[in-house]
């Protein structure tokens, strides 16, 4: 186009039409979306909004829904799962074996095992100096990194990774920016989910947001900083009586404490309605939403901003 050649992006993931139902409930509503080859890609959604039961279709432990799913352009994704290491669960090892030991095991497993190799992912997850521990004696922190090192066992293309952020401190957690970012610049692609919406801000490069069983939509991290959606900022020492009056008037805003004594609702409200209010507060003003608190928004069914 004018003399500029596009590429299209390699695909990691299709899913295409995605429909579950368990008995008579909806699980998921025709989702439909992909990932491309490369992407720290954030998929959020309150609890029940179906982020889990996808990622156990992409894994293959579910397997009786409708619609079609790729992996690396291949509709026969048990082909390709193979290119997958997954941390979805929390860890049930044998306590007595070292980090090491069974790092080692897994690898064997995997078909991936050497000294050198298995030192690297123990180097990379920050468990060298845990490596003669035993399980059992672990934090939850650092069993997390031991998940993480397991599912990289298989040198994989893309790494899924459902709620890794449980149990880490924050100097952890920043050992962690450093390592999914050195991952994605090697070439490995990362889904993650996560309630810790700040995390995700920090890491991904695209965030796609679910709703109920539906897929709201997806938003580049660089688009949030551009939207300016506007929220109205009560103070006042009484939160939980005001937000009581909030949700009764407003029942399709969302309202959060922001601070000690202030309650922002996700909406500007006319000039009638914040005199309404004043009784209520000691102060009313108008704000910019955060980045965060878009994503917020949005993971409560909105589509536009």
């Amino acid at each position: 186009y004018n003399g500029v050649t596009f590429f299209e992006m390699k695909k990691a993931v299709e899913f295409n039409n995605i429909k579950l139902k368990i008995g008579n409930a909806l699980i998921l509503d025709d989702i439909s979306f992909d990932i491309d080859e490369g992407d720290i890609y954030g998929l959020i959604g309150h609890n029940g909004a179906g982020k889990t039961s996808l990622i156990r279709i992409l894994l293959g432990l579910i397997s009786n829904y409708s619609g079609s799913l790729k992996i690396y352009s291949d509709d026969k994704p048990t082909r390709q799962r193979t290119l997958i290491g997954s941390v979805i669960d929390s860890l049930e090892a044998d306590g007595r074996a070292t980090v090491k030991n069974y790092i080692h095991r897994i690898c064997c497993m995997t078909g991936c095992g050497s000294t050198d190799f298995e030192n690297r992912i123990i180097r990379l997850v920050g468990l060298t100096d845990e490596v003669k521990k035993p399980i059992s004696n672990l934090s939850l922190g650092m069993k997390r990194r031991l998940l993480i090192a397991c599912a990289m066992a298989n040198q994989p293309k893309l790494l899924v990774l459902d709620e890794p952020f449980n149990g880490i401190d924050p100097e952890g957690m920043a050992d962690f920016r450093l390592l999914f970012q050195q991952l994605s610049s090697e070439g490995i692609t990362i889904l993650i989910t996560s309630h810790n919406i700040p995390e995700l801000l920090k890491l991904s490069n695209k965030f796609g947001i679910m709703y109920k069983g539906h897929f709201v939509g997806e938003i580049m991290d660089y688009e949030l900083s551009k939207i300016q959606k506007t929220k109205t900022v009560f103070s006042t020492a009484e939160p939980q009586h005001l937000v009581d009056e909030l949700k009764k008037m407003f029942p399709q805003q969302e309202c959060y404490a922001d601070s000690p004594g202030e309650i922002s609702l996700f909406d500007e409200i006319d000039s009638a309605r914040q005199e309404e209010l004043r009784k209520l507060s000691t102060g009313i003003r108008i704000a910019t939403m955060s980045e965060e608190e878009i994503l917020l928004w949005k993971m409560n069914g909105h589509k536009d901003v």
